[in-house]
């Protein structure tokens, strides 16, 4: 009796564990993580990845402060992305920030987003890799990327950055970022859906933006709805340096 006692309990441990490790397997945070390829036109594109998010060191965190100070207002460390792929971010944003930094509200918005695909610890959420390749070294990376977000969201960015213009010229913004459309005839859906075309020469690969009415979570998913700010409103962001937060104005 005792025996059978020993062996039931035994085998109940067994199973519990079997449980934990399928769970542990099945934990799949992120989409990508580091860089595994570069194309004909110098794109970097991101190793496929369905991991769970990995320590940031402190030169990735002090990077990440930039221009995604956001992330780090929760004093998290681990993201599903690497230094290399924040600083690719960093410079990105800039070539966006040359144009539209004249709003700091217009270019805070569209900054969210692109931190958010890039290294949210929480990617599978709200993003899936659509199509992948293998590089010359066997490793899988990401060519397309299907990403979930709100028309609140794309609707508020879009009204932020439609009246920005470009000191240059004085013609809108939205008169070079929006494809074969001028600002007049430009829309919310036709700008994200240009930003990522990957026959647009500045996209790295095809990101294809699927709107959602709501932010609830349907499927499994769990579209993103990053805070958004007018563009006649001030912007500041909480930046963590070394554990301490300080608040900051930034894009000034």
């Amino acid at each position: 009796m005792i025996i059978q006692r020993h062996t039931t309990a035994v085998v109940k441990i067994f199973i519990f564990w079997i449980f934990v490790s399928l769970f542990c397997a099945s934990k799949q945070d992120c989409v990508w993580y580091g860089v595994c390829n570069t194309d004909a036109l110098n794109h970097n594109q991101y190793c496929s990845y369905n991991g769970t998010p990995k320590e940031m060191p402190e030169d990735g965190l002090k990077l990440l402060t930039e221009r995604c100070s956001f992330l780090l207002q929760a004093e998290e460390k681990k993201f599903c992305c690497d230094v290399d792929q924040v600083k690719i971010l960093n410079e990105n944003i800039k070539l966006a920030a040359a144009i539209l930094e004249r709003c700091p509200s217009c270019m805070t918005n569209l900054a969210r987003h692109i931190c958010e695909l890039t290294c949210s610890p929480n990617q599978s959420k709200f993003s899936r890799a659509a199509a992948t390749k293998t590089n010359d070294e066997g490793d899988l990376y990401v060519t397309s990327l299907d990403l979930h977000v709100t028309e609140e969201y794309i609707n508020r960015t879009y009204k932020s950055c439609s009246q920005v213009s470009v000191p240059q010229t004085g013609q809108l913004a939205l008169d070079l970022m929006c494809g074969a459309y001028p600002a007049s005839r430009c829309s919310p859906t036709k700008w994200f859906n240009y930003m990522g075309d990957a026959n647009n020469i500045y996209v790295p690969f095809q990101i294809t933006y699927i709107q959602h009415s709501t932010n609830s979570t349907k499927n499994g998913i769990t579209p993103i709805n990053p805070k958004t700010t007018p563009c006649n409103e001030s912007v500041n962001e909480l930046i963590f340096t070394h554990n301490k937060a300080r608040k900051i104005w930034i894009f000034n």
